[in-house]
């Protein structure tokens, strides 16, 4: 049964009006849920309090996949109380969010400490590899929003990638999925157009992929594939909603067809797109982006640097700061040759259209480091007077085995770095973990009382494109110290 989440009191999918006072205890898939005090409606995948209502602008489309017993006994009004597995309490939001884990309507198959969001079913545009998340909240009619904007790739029949760019580039299109808590996440199904612009969507469609390559013009730096390196809104200071006013600027990376050779002397193996350049498109609700053509002939933001430099093979995974009005900084990784190091280099932006490289600011580290293979991937945090100012730069670094970690570096004006000297997160020390092979592209998120999350990429096996995205966490007084986050499992819901 698919039900939409409407709030509308028109609504003719059985939408029900009953008192509050009635409820008594029920099992899923048919769970009542209140939409507001003295009536509610019926859904098969959530339980909420009336203060904790659905977001009047979205309409999501939702699914129950199996039946599982979870009951909400009691004739209160004024909400429930819900329990976890180990007897740990839990608010509202979190408990609607483990059960719609419960029911399997968030699509993901992941598991295992920090896992949050798995490959795409058989046949998707994200079923063989999905990296790099950018993840965003915003605050909705009556409760937060979280958005994440991934990257990735499918197989074909014989199970190779699609497009022949190195199977260790996990980008190849861009999507979205949706959240309640940041946690448990929804994906998309449909997508925008075949380029991921020129179509008109509402807010509230059903969105799976929102940038593809462009397949119009053959001469554009983005022909092969695309990977999204960073989404903000720079045009306001204002609270922003999802899908609501403001422009949405997405910082990409692209490749074309033109090919590389393996070695540096011109032979070896061929593969197309590792010559990346950043790009620029824009939306007005976070869906529909159109691409912005930049000064140079391949419509790209800036080219990577000529024979010698130490970006000449590329630059990609930009991220961008905003140091205020007319200053935007942006940090980017690229490499000299497909076998020498990555590093991270700035380019600077009073417009956010015209950029001026300035070079590299941050190197791989010395022998024997965890990084010293190669450091890419940056994602740069201004701090706070409180924490000492200046600003805080997480990245993924390749150890001399070809296995990636997250590290991060401190400054105090963004170009002079002092780097840790081990990891804030490393490959899990399971074997059988899902994150046993390498963590990669972390994307932090400053949470209430300073705390943060920090989002990455892992894989199962090192050398292998990433097979999911997870999230750890740290303590406000510790932002070099994360832990994988445990998901809970929700047994019983009672009155309180």
């Amino acid at each position: 049964v698919d039900v939409w989440a409407s709030r509308d009191p028109d609504c003719k999918l059985l939408y029900i009006s009953v008192s509050l006072a009635t409820m008594h205890t029920i099992s899923c898939p048919t769970v009542l849920l209140p939409a507001r005090k003295g009536s509610v409606r019926r859904t098969p995948t959530a339980v909420v309090a009336p203060d904790v209502a659905f977001r009047r602008s979205i309409a999501t489309p939702v699914r129950s996949r199996q039946s599982q017993p979870v009951r909400l006994s009691g004739g209160r009004a004024n909400g429930v109380r819900c329990q976890a597995s180990d007897g740990e309490e839990l608010d509202l939001v979190e408990a609607r969010a483990l059960l719609q884990r419960a029911l399997g309507t968030h699509n993901n198959e992941l598991s295992g400490p920090g896992a949050c969001f798995g490959l795409g079913e058989d046949g998707a545009w994200d079923s063989a590899t999905v990296g790099n998340p950018v993840v965003r909240c915003f605050l909705g009619d009556d409760e937060e929003r979280w958005v994440m904007y991934y990257h990735g790739r499918k197989y074909l029949d014989d199970k190779k990638m699609d497009g022949s760019h190195p199977e260790s580039l996990d980008s190849g299109f861009v999507g979205l999925a949706t959240s309640f808590d940041g946690v448990n996440w929804k994906r998309g199904v449909g997508a925008v157009s075949l380029r991921g612009d020129r179509t008109a969507y509402s807010a509230g469609t059903d969105v799976g992929t929102v940038l593809t390559p462009n397949t119009e013009d053959w001469w554009v730096f983005d022909t092969c594939h695309v990977g999204v390196g960073d989404v903000q809104m720079l045009n306001s200071d204002h609270v922003q909603t999802f899908g609501g006013a403001g422009v949405y600027w997405m910082f990409y990376h692209g490749g074309d067809f033109n090919e590389t050779h393996e070695n540096d002397d011109g032979t070896g193996a061929v593969s197309e797109g590792l010559r990346r350049r950043p790009g620029l498109a824009l939306s007005q609700d976070g869906i529909n982006f159109a691409r912005i053509e930049s000064d140079h002939y391949t419509g790209a933001l800036f080219d990577f640097g000529k024979e010698g430099e130490w970006d000449a093979l590329g630059c990609a995974n930009p991220q961008v700061v905003s140091l205020g009005k007319d200053k935007l900084r942006m940090y980017y990784d690229g490499a000299e040759t497909p076998n020498t190091p990555s590093s991270i280099g700035m380019a600077t932006s009073e417009s956010g259209f015209k950029w001026e490289k300035a070079g590299k600011v941050f190197p791989p580290g010395p022998p024997g480091s965890f990084d010293e293979a190669g450091v890419s991937r940056p994602w740069v945090l201004p701090l706070p007077p409180n924490k000492g100012g200046g600003f805080l730069m997480y990245y993924e670094g390749k150890s001399k085995e070809g296995v990636y970690s997250i590290g991060a570096a401190t400054s105090a004006d963004g170009v002079e770095w002092g780097r840790n000297e081990e990891p804030v997160l490393a490959a899990s020390p399971d074997a059988e973990a899902w994150d046993a092979g390498g963590v990669r592209a972390p994307c932090p998120v400053i949470m209430a009382g300073g705390k943060l999350r920090l989002y990455y990429s892992g894989t199962d096996k090192a050398g292998s494109p990433t097979n999911g995205i997870g999230v750890a966490t740290c303590e406000a007084e510790d932002l070099f110290t994360f832990t994988r986050r445990v998901s809970q499992k929700v047994t019983e819901l009672s009155d309180s």
